[in-house]
C-alpha cells in the first residue's frame, strides 16, 4: 500500500459528518495537553501518519530529501529585489562621482542630480522593504519550531508591516537574532531619503568652459609697407606712431585686446611675441663738466657746459644771457639725442631748492631696441594681467629674400626651446654659437612666406656655412645642387620649426629710430628766464618724460616712461602681425557657475544600511532553512518527512495554515470579542507551535 494516497473525492454514501470528521486533522495527537509538559508533547506523532495536501492529489516525498522547490524558487523576488538595492547603491556612486568637482548638469524638463539620487533611494527602499517584509514575515513562521507566545506571533507580524512594528518587536519581544536585526534595518531605511539629500551639496565655483577659448594676440613676424624714403628706409606707419605717443601721454598703459567671454580667463602655456623693449640707465657719473667765461661788452659771465655722448648742454650763470646781437637766449634745461637705437643720451638740469647755484645735473642713457617676449597672461574681471617672463634682443642677422619687393630681408631669431639635441648638433655644425643655457639665437633663416601652416624658408644670400668646416663635409647639412652649387639640405634649414622662428622686417626696423624716436625724444626744453621756471618750454613728448612719474627725474621715473612707449608699440604690433603668421595664444575660459560637491559620509550610511539588510537576509534564509531542516526531521516517521513551507507575509498563508481545530475550540472565547486592544491583551495567554498535519503546517496553542 502506497505511503500517500488521495483523499476519497466519492462519498460512498455516507453522511456530509461522517466525511467533515474523516477530513479532520486526526493523525496528530494534541501537542499540548494539561498531563503532560509541553516538551514531552512538541513531537508526539502517531505512527502510520500520512500528510495530504488540501487537494486531491498526492505529493510522494523521498526519504529524507528536501522539498524539490529550490531555494531559488523560494526567494527568487527577494534575490532580485537585493540585487537591486546594490545596485542602487552603486548607481549613486557612479552617478555622484561622475559628477563631483563639476557643474552642476543641466538636463531636460528640470531634472535636478538630486532628483535621480530621490529616484535611485525610492527603488532602494521599495526593494529593502519586500526583503524585510517577507524576510521577518518567514522568521514569523519559522521562529514557531518551538513554543512560543502568540504575542510575539503578532509582534513579528507587525513589524514586518512598517517601521512602528519594528520599534514595538525591539521593545516588547526578545526576539532571535535576525529577527531583532531586521527589525532594527527596517527603521533605518526610514531615514534614507532624508540622508541621501545630504550626500549632495551645492557650492559656487570656477570652472573652465570646454565650449569656448580665450585668445590673446600676439606677432610672430612683423613687418609694414611704408612708403619708401631712401635705400634703407620707409615711412613709419601712422597706427605705431600713435601707439608710441599714446604710451608717452597717456596715464593708463594700452592694453591687449583679448577674447574673454567670461572676463575670467587663463593663459596656461607662455607664449611669445616680437615686440620692442628698452632699457634706461643713470650716467650722471659719466657727466663731463666744464665752465668757461663769455659776455658782450663789459659783462662777462661764467658758463657751465655738461657733455654726454657728444650732446652739451650750455647753462649761463644767469637767467638771462646778452647774446653777441643783443637778443635774449634761452637756457636749456633739458636736450635729449633720440635719433638711433643704440644710445639715447639726456641731460637734465635743475636749479638748487635753496640755492640758485650750483645747478644739479642728471644725465640718462636709454636704448630701444627689437626683442622677443615670453609672456604669461591672465585675465581677472576683465582686465588682463600679463607677466614678461623673458626677454631676448634681436642681433642684426640678416636673412635676404629673393622675392620682388623684399629684397632687403629681415632680422630673425630662433626659440633654442623648440629644439631637440639632435637639431641643437645640426645648428653647432652649421657654425652658431651657444651653450644649453641659450634660448634667443641670432638665425640666418626666415620664414615669413607662406603660412604658419605651410611656411616657406628662405636662407640668407649672403649666408652659406656649406663653404665652411664642419658644415661642408656632412651630406646631412650641405648637398651639391649641381655645378659645384653646395648649399643647405632641406633638413639643415627647417631644424627649426617655423612656429619657433620670430623675424621683424629688416627696413622697418632700420626705419623706426630716425623716423619715430627722433621724432619723440630728439629735442630740448626752456627755462623760463623772466619766472625761473624749469622745463618751460619745447616738445610735449619731452616735456611728458620731464614730467613723468614723481616729476624728479629720477632713473625710475624716465625708465618708465620710455618703457610705456615701447609696451605700447608692443602692443600694437601683436595686433597687426603679419596675416599669415597671427595665430593667438589660446587659454582657458573660467566662468562662475554651481558645482558638486560630494559628501560621502553621508552616502556611507545608505552603503552600511543596504548591507545589514544583505546580512539579515542572508542570515535569515540560513537561519530557516536550518529551523525546517531540524522541524522536518523531528516530525518525520520512517524517513517520511514533512514538505517545506514557504510561508510568508501573503494573507493566505494565516487563512489556511492557521490554528488547527482543537486550538480553535480553545481560543473560542477569545474570538468572541471584536476589540482590537482586547485581542492583543489575550494572546499574551498563549503558546502556539508550528506543527504538520494531514492537511499542512497548522498552528497549535496552550495556555501559558
Amino acid at each position: 500500500m502506497d505511503r500517500f494516497h488521495d483523499v476519497q473525492m466519492n462519498n460512498g454514501g455516507r453522511s456530509q459528518d461522517e466525511i467533515s470528521n474523516e477530513r479532520a486533522p486526526k493523525t496528530y495527537s494534541k501537542v499540548f495537553s494539561s498531563e503532560k509538559s509541553s516538551e514531552e508533547n512538541i513531537h508526539k506523532i502517531q505512527s502510520g501518519t500520512r500528510w495530504n495536501t488540501i487537494s486531491s492529489r498526492p505529493i510522494e516525498y523521498a526519504k529524507g530529501t528536501w522539498h524539490r522547490s529550490s531555494l531559488l524558487h523560494v526567494w527568487w523576488l527577494e534575490i532580485l529585489a537585493c540585487i537591486l538595492t546594490v545596485a542602487t547603491v552603486v548607481a549613486i556612486i557612479v552617478t555622484v562621482r561622475a559628477y563631483e568637482h563639476k557643474p552642476l548638469p543641466q538636463w531636460r524638463y528640470g531634472i535636478s542630480l538630486n532628483a535621480l539620487i530621490a529616484v535611485y533611494t525610492v527603488i532602494m527602499k521599495g526593494c529593502a522593504g519586500l526583503i524585510l517584509a517577507e524576510g521577518i514575515s518567514h522568521l514569523k513562521w519559522t521562529s514557531l519550531s518551538r513554543p512560543r507566545p502568540l504575542s510575539g506571533f503578532a509582534l513579528h507580524d507587525q513589524a514586518s508591516r512598517g517601521p512602528w512594528g519594528a520599534v514595538a518587536l525591539l521593545l516588547k519581544h526578545r526576539g532571535g537574532l535576525f529577527s531583532s536585526l531586521g527589525a532594527f534595518v527596517t527603521i533605518l531605511v526610514i531615514l534614507l531619503d532624508p540622508f541621501s539629500q545630504q550626500i549632495i551639496r551645492l557650492e559656487d565655483c570656477v570652472r573652465v568652459s570646454g565650449d569656448v577659448q580665450a585668445s590673446i594676440p600676439r606677432a610672430q613676424h612683423y613687418d609694414e609697407s611704408g612708403r619708401h624714403i631712401f635705400a634703407i628706409y620707409q615711412e613709419i606707419s601712422r597706427g605705431l606712431r600713435d601707439a608710441a605717443y599714446n604710451g608717452i601721454f597717456a596715464d593708463i598703459k594700452p592694453q591687449v585686446q583679448a577674447t574673454c567671454r567670461s572676463g575670467n580667463c587663463t593663459f596656461p602655456e607662455e607664449y611669445t611675441t616680437v615686440g620692442f623693449c628698452s632699457k634706461c640707465r643713470d650716467r650722471t657719473d659719466d657727466l663731463i663738466m666744464s665752465t668757461f667765461t663769455n659776455g658782450t661788452g663789459s659783462l662777462k659771465t661764467p658758463w657751465t657746459n655738461a657733455t654726454l655722448d657728444g650732446i652739451s648742454l650750455v647753462r649761463p650763470n644767469g637767467s638771462i644771457i646778452p647774446s653777441v646781437n643783443g637778443t635774449v637766449m634761452k637756457p636749456v634745461s633739458f636736450l635729449s639725442g633720440g635719433s638711433t637705437f643704440d644710445e639715447i643720451p639726456m641731460i637734465r638740469r635743475e636749479r638748487a631748492p635753496e640755492n640758485p647755484d650750483p645747478d644739479i645735473y642728471k644725465a640718462y642713457s636709454c636704448r630701444v631696441y627689437p626683442c622677443m617676449k615670453s609672456i604669461r597672461g591672465s585675465m581677472s574681471i576683465s582686465e588682463l594681467h600679463e607677466t614678461i617672463e623673458e626677454s631676448g634682443p634681436f642681433e642684426e642677422t640678416f636673412s635676404h629674400s629673393m622675392r620682388v619687393g623684399y629684397g632687403a630681408g629681415s632680422i630673425n631669431t630662433a626659440d633654442l626651446k623648440c629644439v631637440d639635441n639632435d637639431g641643437r648638433r645640426i645648428l653647432k655644425d652649421l657654425g652658431y654659437k651657444f651653450d644649453d643655457k641659450t634660448r634667443w639665437l641670432p638665425y640666418n633663416v626666415s620664414a615669413m612666406f607662406g603660412s604658419l601652416k605651410d611656411p616657406e624658408y628662405v636662407t640668407s644670400t649672403d649666408y652659406n656655412p656649406c663653404t665652411k668646416a664642419p658644415a661642408q663635409s656632412s651630406a646631412e647639412i650641405c648637398k651639391d645642387y649641381g655645378g659645384g652649387s653646395w648649399n643647405l639640405t632641406e633638413k639643415a634649414y627647417t631644424v627649426v620649426p617655423a612656429r619657433c622662428i620670430h623675424s621683424m622686417g629688416y627696413i622697418f626696423y632700420n626705419s623706426v629710430g630716425p623716423y619715430l624716436l627722433a621724432d619723440i625724444l630728439q629735442g630740448e626744453l626752456y627755462d623760463s628766464p623772466n619766472y625761473g621756471y624749469g622745463a618751460f618750454e619745447g616738445k610735449e613728448t619731452l616735456m611728458s618724460l620731464w614730467n613723468a612719474g614723481s616729476g624728479n627725474g629720477t632713473i625710475a621715473d624716465v625708465d618708465g616712461m620710455v618703457r610705456n612707449m615701447t609696451d605700447a608699440m608692443t602692443t600694437y604690433m601683436r595686433r597687426n602681425g603679419l596675416e599669415n603668421f597671427t595665430a593667438p595664444a589660446i587659454g582657458d575660459v573660467h566662468f562662475n557657475t554651481t558645482c558638486v560637491e560630494v559628501r560621502w559620509v553621508w552616502l556611507i550610511y545608505a552603503a552600511a544600511t543596504i548591507g545589514l539588510l544583505i546580512v539579515f537576509f542572508l542570515g535569515m534564509v540560513i537561519q530557516t532553512t536550518i529551523s525546517q531542516s531540524r522541524l522536518r526531521a523531528e516530525a518525520g516517521v520512517d524517513g517520511i518527512v514533512p514538505p517545506v513551507h514557504d510561508l510568508k507575509s501573503d494573507a493566505l498563508a494565516f487563512l489556511f495554515h492557521g490554528f488547527d481545530k482543537e486550538s480553535l475550540d480553545m481560543m473560542g472565547t477569545v474570538g468572541a470579542t471584536n476589540r482590537q486592544r482586547e485581542i492583543t491583551k489575550r494572546a499574551k495567554e498563549f503558546n502556539v507551535q508550528l506543527v504538520p498535519t494531514e492537511q499542512g503546517w497548522k498552528l497549535s496553542s496552550q495556555r501559558r
